[in-house]
Parts: C-alpha cells; structure tokens; sequence
C-alpha cells in the first residue's frame, strides 16, 4: 500500500467516525486502553473530551503518551476494516478560545455530550499526533510519520 490511499483513509477515518480506543501508559508503565469519542479540530487533531475521574485522564496527567485506533465501524469483518493507530502526545486545551472551539466542533459530532460538556470535571484534550499507522486488510499496511498527513 502507497502513501497515498493510507493519508487518504486516515482523513476520512478522522472525518467520519467518532468513537475510537485510546491507549494511556499506567502509574507502573503498563498500557491501559479504554473506549472513547473524539472529534477534530481545524487542522485535523483529535479532541477528546475527558473526566477527570477516568483512569485514562489520570494516566495522561502523569504521561501524555498515548495512541489512539480509529476503525471504519461500518464494515463487519474486522481484518478488513479500514484502520489506523495515530501515536502522539495528549494534553488538555489551556486557551479559551481552543477550547471554545474543540466544544463546537465536539458537539457537532457528538450532539448527547451537551448533557455533560460543562460538568466540572471534564476538560477538553487535543491530541499531537508524530505517527501513523494505516491498516486496510492483510498485507495492505503502511506507516509514516504525521508530518505527511499535515502537508
């Protein structure tokens, strides 16, 4: 698989889906993987939305490693399915205006988060992301790093 069709999956998996695994590094090193929304921002970055009471926000806190796998939900056969792990970094949103504007394209995407956006204990997360990793069936596998997919 070129890099061409993987930038191309990748786009329309961040474009399009909204729920993906997120991957966080434990207090002892040990990965822990969880169940998450997210949506995009301007330039492509995934936002998370994020209590405080998850394990996930508290081992981003002490370690902002992370990945995070997208799958295409609409096609049933697992080992066919569109995919992509993105590695990076994950933050929480400091400025106002970033984080009014993570809130507007979170809710687009996930309209039933406006019962709990503004609880006291949620934060809004934009991923860094410095790889990729596209997965489109057996044998159809390509890396690259995510300069390629901002250029």
């Amino acid at each position: 698989m070129s890099l061409e069709p993987a930038l191309k999956t990748v786009r329309a998996l961040l474009e399009n889906e909204g729920e993906a695994s997120l991957a966080t590094l434990d207090g002892a090193g040990f990965p822990f993987a969880s169940l998450v929304t997210f949506a995009t921002d301007d330039a492509q970055r995934p936002l998370l939305l994020l209590s405080k009471l998850a394990q996930h926000t508290t081992n981003l806190e002490t370690d902002t490693r992370a990945s995070l796998l997208i799958g295409k939900s609409d096609m049933p056969d697992t080992q066919t399915r569109s995919r992509a792990t993105l590695v990076g970094h994950i933050a929480p949103l400091e400025e106002a205006a970033a984080i009014a504007a993570a809130r507007t394209k979170f809710l687009a995407r996930h309209p039933s988060a406006e019962t709990y956006v503004d609880f006291n204990d949620f934060r809004f997360f934009a991923m860094t992301i410095d790889h990729v990793h596209v997965v489109e069936g057996f044998g159809r596998i390509v890396g690259f790093p995510a300069d390629a997919l901002y250029a």
